[in-house]
């Protein structure tokens, strides 16, 4: 944690950060992620990502589905995160496990623990805040195409999408 506020401090533009009071839900903002053993996704207002397991970053399929589901969030955080500025965010995550570890703010877990200090450095860097809630698979099936590589299924559910993916901002 210490390390976190070296790296954080220089990049501090040293005035106080005020949020909107209310929290705007990620469904508000149109904004999904997902995971799945295939990739990770995430669709921001029209804009979207995908990060598969594949080719250097296959490794990333060892680890855990809760693991993964963090990661979309996190590269969802560091690709579209300079529009959430000074917003509140709530986000609506179909990962029960990860849904308690953003809003504890701590996990057990140290490789679940370094990506969740990695989106509380980006949530500080360009000014949002974060919290999550619950929704089930049902309702994030924008981002859950795109994790299953089902691009057809995608285009019909977001047809106001862009044609050309966003690239993401990879954390690892």
């Amino acid at each position: 944690d210490v390390e976190w506020w070296i790296h954080y401090l220089p990049t501090w533009n040293g005035k106080s950060m005020f949020y909107d009071e209310v929290w705007v839900s990620s469904v508000d903002l149109h904004l999904y992620t997902d995971a799945s053993d295939l990739a990770a996704s995430g669709y921001f207002q029209g804009s979207w990502f995908v990060i598969p397991f594949t080719g250097r970053l296959s490794y990333l399929r060892a680890h855990s589905i809760n693991w993964r589901e963090l990661y979309a969030i996190v590269a969802a955080a560091a690709t579209f995160g300079s529009a959430w500025s000074n917003k509140r965010i709530m986000l609506h995550c179909d990962n029960q496990c990860i849904v308690e570890v953003i809003r504890s703010g701590t996990c057990k877990n140290p490789q679940i623990m370094d990506l969740l200090r990695l989106l509380f450095f980006i949530s500080a860097t360009y000014r949002f805040e974060v919290s999550s809630c619950y929704v089930s698979t049902t309702c994030n099936d924008i981002a859950d195409s795109l994790s299953r590589l089902q691009f057809k299924r995608f285009s019909q559910l977001a047809p106001e999408a862009d044609t050309q993916m966003t690239p993401p901002c990879t954390v690892f």
